[in-house]
């Protein structure tokens, strides 16, 4: 129950949500539990058939089939006794259509899916808060053709895996988008391949139906997952997040190579090493890696400054196995040279054409984030720090940066209501008096939005523009 409310006490619709939770809760506990309870009271249910008719009782005797209002087809409707000769009684449930009533009444929640088009951007339509902001109308405040606010808690989540083909010649094409056509680089490439499956710590063996339900969990889909059969393969891991520089999203990527034998060995072939080492080293059974979701949610649940840290500083982390027990952690820095390599394949630039386009399994969608804890160590592997005290910060965009895009963008970190515009003017007010802002220095096409850099704001060109900027929101329209 939790997780269907979206966290948010300050705006009407938050704690409008979160009464109709605490209430759906004590209908559910009263009509499911109330009946049995006094039965047992009564020293079993048939010293209760001759007492006073109570709520309790009579809805005990309730069968009303009802249909699902999620699907539009019959749900599961209430338990009832079909023998005719047994003098027990059994409670009808509908929690069920309780339940689907409230989702579809609060459509704003954590793990409701804002649309997404192709390129990734929330639907005009939308009707998220933090969504405000994010599409610019030319009916809209003049300040808006110049700026935006954004929250760090609305994130866009995508998943990329490749399955490495086992056709010799796809796999060649493959590795000619990425290194060229040259045969000493498409040589290379596959040596880094190989070399990365081959690392212990670096890469596990695990199954297909395994990264396929790991990519549900990551977007929150629903439904089981069944890709045939359960023969293992090697994989690797890597997150990365990044602010977008066409909108300023705030993007989380979960990216994953994997390999089954028959690849293998013909990658094998052309990095010019033995496929059998390989063979025995990783695809046995009993080394089979039992990851867990748990191992990816704390980047999920990244929320507040390290949801923005992480993403201005375009942190990239590589999944490795721990020598001393066997659990996974996050790397950066300590990762093989070979693994950062491999995961060219799936960069950006390349893996949305050609062959490697027709090839990897990508999914996006747009949700905002409640607040969990966090490993302890996580946040000191996520970039240089921000100012913790800030409730909110400015950041102005590259020079390198889309000339369509937004000049300026307000992050907020914090808790607040996106419809009062005054409480959005106090965060901007605070922002704006540290004289200061983060910007981005190029970095090179590895890192698309650049290398966050602090620097002032000029009082005579910017500020008189995030003065007109607070002026508007102060006024409240």
């Amino acid at each position: 129950m939790i997780d269907l409310w979206m966290g948010r006490a300050t705006s009407r619709d938050g704690a409008l949500q979160l009464l109709h939770l605490i209430d759906f809760i004590c209908n559910w506990a009263r009509d499911v539990f109330r009946f049995d309870i006094l039965c047992c009271l009564a020293g079993g249910k048939e010293n209760l058939r001759y007492a006073t008719l109570t709520y309790a009782s009579r809805y005990s005797t309730q069968e009303p089939p009802h249909e699902s209002e999620m699907s539009g087809q019959v749900g599961p409707g209430p338990r009832t006794n079909t023998d005719q000769n047994s003098e027990a009684d059994t409670a009808g449930f509908t929690e069920t259509a309780s339940l689907g009533n409230l989702v579809l009444d609060d459509a704003i929640m954590e793990d409701q899916p804002v649309p997404v088009r192709d390129d990734g951007i929330g639907s005009s339509g939308s009707t998220h808060p933090l969504l405000r902001w994010a599409n610019p109308s030319p009916y809209q405040a003049a300040w808006t053709r110049h700026a935006t606010i954004r929250h760090s808690n609305m994130s866009l989540f995508r998943y990329s895996h490749l399955a490495l083909p086992e056709d010799s010649r796809a796999l060649v094409q493959c590795l000619q988008q990425v290194s060229g056509s040259s045969p000493d680089s498409i040589r290379d490439m596959a040596l880094h391949l190989m070399t990365s499956f081959l690392d212990r710590t670096g890469a596990m063996t695990t199954t297909l139906n395994h990264i396929l339900q790991l990519k549900r969990e990551w977007l929150k889909q629903s439904g089981d997952v069944k890709a045939g059969p359960d023969s293992p393969v090697r994989a690797l891991f890597s997150f990365r997040t990044c602010v977008r520089t066409v909108d300023w999203q705030i993007v989380r990527e979960l990216c994953c190579i994997s390999c089954t034998q028959q690849a293998a060995q013909e990658l094998g072939k052309i990095a010019g090493m033995g496929y059998e080492r390989l063979r025995v080293l990783t695809w046995s059974s009993t080394d089979m890696h039992p990851f867990s979701s748990s191992d990816f949610d704390s980047l999920r649940s990244l929320t507040g400054i390290d949801s923005a840290t992480a993403a201005i500083n375009s942190t990239v982390l590589y999944l490795a196995i721990q020598a001393r027990d066997g659990g996974c952690q996050w790397i950066s820095q300590d990762a093989s040279e070979s693994i950062p390599k491999s995961f060219a394949l799936l960069s950006p630039s390349v893996s949305g054409i050609g062959t490697l386009g027709s090839l990897v399994d990508a999914d996006a969608v747009l949700r905002e984030v409640l607040v969990k804890p966090l490993p302890k160590d996580l946040p000191g592997r996520l970039g240089p720090p921000l100012p913790a005290n800030r409730g909110a910060i400015l950041l102005c965009k590259g020079r390198h940066w889309p000339e369509t895009t937004l000049q300026w963008c307000l992050m907020v970190l914090k808790e607040l209501d996106f419809e009062d515009n005054r409480e959005l003017a106090k965060s901007l007010a605070r922002a704006k008096s540290k004289a200061d802002c983060y910007t981005f220095a190029f970095a090179g096409s590895y890192n698309e939005a650049g290398t966050p850099t602090n620097v002032p704001i000029d009082p005579s060109g910017d500020g008189r523009f995030l003065g007109m900027w607070l002026e508007h929101l102060s006024s409240g329209n």
